[in-house]
């Protein structure tokens, strides 16, 4: 970190007042101190440089009444270079700081407007070409009205337009300002004919791009001149440090209050139901909440001990000032004191000592200030700061680093290709070789016929084998990351969710304790009930008894076994919509499947799965469709013959199949299903022509030539279907055609008959059509979008909206929930607004706005201002229509005031 300051010292040729300056400067730790109105010569810059402990860079006028000076600290002096200077008004050095070349100048406005505007345009030219400037300086103007008090005002002359533009050509800007847009402050104070004069004149400008190093700004006043110092505390390291590692302290082992107190926690927890069904999660929570007590209790000795070590030093120092003052002591007394003082810097150096990990310390060494500065020298030690990627180049940033280690990992544990002479190195000291017959047999391709044998012949393999092989049998289930599979459908459904349930349960009935507001409750339920389902989601299938199940549990802890004021349909919404964002686990399920649909239309995810999925869509009604099956629309009957998963996922599709739309392009059209397609109806149904889809005819391409446009012939068709069915009548087969033509949409015919159809496999191009006309590609769609769309298929508004709609008929209803759920209010207000707004019944309504005005909560004025300020809108509307609806007018007035006459005595 380089501390920066500048500061107008107002004369700065007296010795003494110099020494003091620098002294101060030396205290405070100032690395670069820029001087105005130093009014110095050469001769006395050469007897002041013993002065200070470090380079000095100035610029003096012919009639030592300007002067700019640097005072570079020993500790940056190596790394800071001296530029170019001016007029006895500008200095201009270079800083090295973290790889950053850093231009500051330092400068001296003159007072009149006319000089002043020169100057700038002056220094605008001499920094030309120069990057990362840092201007600082008395200015001589302000910058904005903010910046002056008194009888002067400030005024945009043309030299307040050159330093504007000035600083736009350079992209720099006032730091204290930005971060202190409204507060007003004043660099330099004065007093004429018994009026205080106040002005803020004294400026750092800096690039916008430093603005995320910068640690503070501020101005400090002193009693060197009257002009105040502007500190700027900037830091290039760009380390990034976490919280840190709590460490216990152990000398509360010695406490026994502390060791009873953890005890008796202990017991108490032991009588937990996690104790004995979860002793992991209840180890954890013990862990957890041993750590809080530890905490309180160490807080309270710490402040305990700086209170004692704060009155042992002020008994020092009165001692130690008598003794000065040649007052008779008790030394005795002193030593004692001493002592005491002694020990409790001890105490501080060992936890220091401790939290740094010094290998050693020195005896007697009773300041801490060296292993507080090694614990925090050990911290920036430990951040990684910069990594060299596979391309031999250098990242420093926290994201880029974060990514290098995760990409370097992941390849560590990723298949790659291995290196043969390695390999063929490691073979070489391998004395068992396979026979060349073997070796034969083994290089083979396997046929057919060898799969088939092997996958259903009826040999088995005996136990001794597999004990060999070292495979356990599978009699019932087994667990497999965490989920059961096996032969017993209803066990694994049982172990899978229903010992799910039981913890969700015995979580609810310890939250069930609390008193929670209806929001609270609801983030317990979004938080820790439903995320615990969503692994098993993913790849089980969510049965119906399951499914209902959950939500009775849902709903029973969220109303506390009460009547529902709310609609299910209504508290899965959003909360700007009227909800209370509860996820429902039908819903979430079906995301996870088009999640894994949108998987198995992916060209670039390669899995042994799609095997599996493309073996069960070719039997759906035997069409063989593969990927194009999302053309289809297919009820249960269609569905049947596919594993409950595939079912819960084509349900999903369709769900939301209205909100989707293809790309209208000749390979698409070209691969869409004949039968089963909702775009090729007849009298408003899908047509399904079994004998075509056993001829082969099942795409719209079956029904095109391979080398021309356009469709075939009826005598075509005939051909085909008669090779397989003989006996099925000619005109029978051109009826069907016939109408399978007539349900072509014309825009699909316009293509195939003047468009060469294309003999490639392509993938469906799926388009998502949002409510606001945008459309998103369904392979670039995430589970949050699909869960988003399926919601939209099934929430249903507050019913309480007509009762809003009937009293207040310009009603915003976003701006209502969104006044109802604004951030920092009280819990109870929360839960106050929810039922204010939604609840249908009106008299309920009023029953919770009595009961809010008797608790005295204040939580809804910012709803009662919204709803009031609706009905003054209502009362211009019905004043302004007297001779038209004035009697609709007055009684939605009085209906209005009815409504909100508790709200009005909440806000008075």
């Amino acid at each position: 970190m380089v501390n920066i300051v500048s500061i107008n010292a107002n004369g700065l040729r007296d010795q003494s007042k110099f020494q003091k300056f620098c002294s101060f400067c030396s205290e405070n730790y100032y690395d670069v101190v820029a001087i105005q109105e130093t009014f110095w010569s050469d001769d006395l810059v050469t007897s002041f440089a013993k002065f200070w402990n470090g380079k000095i860079f100035y610029s003096c006028a012919e009639t030592h009444r300007q002067g700019v000076a640097f005072l570079i600290s020993k500790k940056v002096e190596q790394e800071v270079n001296y530029i170019q200077s001016f007029d006895g008004r500008c200095v201009h050095i270079q800083l090295q700081q973290d790889d950053k070349l850093i231009n500051i100048v330092n400068c001296y406005a003159p007072n009149s407007v006319l000089e002043r505007t020169t100057f700038f345009e002056n220094l605008s030219g001499k920094l030309i070409n120069t990057e990362n400037i840092i201007l600082l300086g008395d200015m001589n103007t302000s910058m904005s009205k903010l910046d002056r008090c008194g009888k002067t005002q400030h005024t945009e002359d043309k030299s307040y337009k050159t330093i504007n533009q000035l600083c736009e050509n350079f992209n720099i800007y006032d730091i204290w300002r930005a971060r202190n847009p409204t507060s007003r402050i004043f660099s330099w104070r004065r007093v004429v004919q018994n009026n205080l004069i106040q002005s803020r004149l004294d400026f750092i400008f800096i690039p916008k791009s430093f603005s995320v190093f910068v640690k503070n700004v501020y101005y400090k006043h002193n009693a060197f001149s009257d002009h105040s110092f502007v500190n700027l505390n900037i830091d290039f390291s760009e380390i990034e440090r976490g919280p840190g590692l709590w460490i216990f302290n152990n000398k509360l082992l010695d406490d026994e209050e502390f060791v009873n107190k953890i005890n008796k926690l202990i017991e108490t927890e032991k009588q937990c139901p996690l104790y004995d069904d979860e002793p992991l999660v209840w180890y954890d929570n013990l862990k957890y909440k041993i750590k809080q007590l530890a905490k309180v209790i160490a807080q309270d000795k710490s402040r305990a001990e700086k209170s004692e070590y704060f009155k042992i030093q002020r008994e020092f120092e009165k001692i130690s000032l008598a003794v000065a003052n040649n007052e008779i002591v008790d030394l005795n007394k002193f030593e004692e004191v001493k002592l005491k003082l002694k020990c409790h810097e001890e105490n501080i150096c060992k936890g220091a000592i401790l939290r740094s990990k010094a290998h050693w310390a020195i005896d007697g060494d009773k300041n801490s200030k060296y292993f507080l500065q090694l614990e925090k020298y050990k911290q920036n030690c430990n951040v990684i700061k910069e990594l060299k990627n596979s391309d031999n180049n250098i990242v420093t940033s926290t994201e880029a680093i974060l990514d290098e280690v995760h990409k370097f990992y992941k390849d560590l544990y990723s298949c790659t290709s291995i290196n043969k002479d390695k390999a063929n190195e490691i073979l070489n000291f391998i004395s068992e070789k396979v026979s060349e017959d073997d070796m034969e047999n083994l290089e083979a391709e396997f046929s057919l016929d060898d799969i088939k044998t092997a996958l259903f012949s009826s040999g088995s393999i005996n136990d001794q084998e597999l004990n060999t092989l070292q495979i356990q049998r599978c009699e019932t289930v087994t667990k497999v990351l965490g989920i059961y599979v096996g032969k017993d459908k209803q066990l694994c459904e049982l172990l899978n969710w229903k010992d799910k349930i039981k913890k969700i349960k015995t979580i609810l009935f310890f939250w069930n304790k609390r008193d929670l507001t209806l929001p609270g409750r609801a983030v317990v339920l979004t938080s820790l009930i439903m995320s615990r389902f969503y692994y098993t989601l993913t790849v089980c299938p969510l049965p119906e008894n399951i499914k209902n199940e959950i939500r009775l549990i849902v709903l029973k802890f969220l109303w506390q076994h009460k009547s529902h004021l709310v609609k299910y349909q209504t508290i899965i919404g959003e909360k700007l919509v009227g909800g209370l964002k509860i996820p429902d686990i039908f819903l979430k399920m079906q995301a996870f499947r088009l999640k894994f649909l949108r998987k198995y239309l992916d060209p670039n995810c390669q899995s042994i799965w799609k095997s599996a999925l493309d073996y069960f869509i070719t039997k759906v009604e035997n069409m063989d469709l593969k990927q194009n099956i999302v053309f289809t629309y297919l009820n249960s009957k269609h569905l049947k013959h596919l594993p409950l998963y595939y079912q819960e996922m084509f349900n999903a599709y369709y769900r939301i199949k209205s909100k989707i739309e293809f790309e209208i392009e000749i390979q698409h059209v070209y691969n869409n299903p004949i039968f089963c397609n909702p775009n090729i109806k007849l009298n408003g149904k899908m047509l399904l022509f079994e004998k075509f889809i056993h001829s082969g005819l099942i795409q719209i391409k079956d029904l095109c030539y391979e080398v021309i446009p356009g469709f075939f012939t009826s005598g075509s068709i005939v051909e085909i279907i008669q090779q397989n069915f003989p006996d099925e009548k000619p005109h029978e087969i051109k009826a069907a055609y016939d109408k399978i033509l007539r349900c072509i949409p014309e825009m699909w015919k316009i293509l195939l008959k003047s468009i060469n159809p294309l003999n490639t496999e392509s993938i469906p191009k799926l388009l998502i059509c949002l409510e606001n006309g945008r459309e998103v590609p369904f392979l670039g769609a995430v589970t949050k979008l699909f869960y988003k769309l399926l919601l939209s298929e099934m929430f249903e508004t507050p019913t309480a909206e007509k009762h809003w709609e009937e009293n207040y008929p310009s009603i915003n209803f976003t701006k209502l929930y969104s006044v109802a759920n604004q951030n920092g209010l009280p819990p109870d207000c929360h839960c106050l607004n929810f039922r204010f707004a939604c609840v249908e019944k009106p008299q309920t309504r009023k029953d919770i706005m009595a009961k809010s005005k008797h608790q005295g909560l204040k939580g809804v004025s910012k709803l009662s201002e919204y709803l009031i300020s609706e009905k003054k809108l209502l009362r211009r509307s019905g004043k302004t229509r007297v001779g038209q609806r004035h009697d609709e007018g007055t009684a939605a007035v009085k209906s209005l005031e009815v409504d909100l006459y508790c709200q009005e005595d909440i806000i008075c």
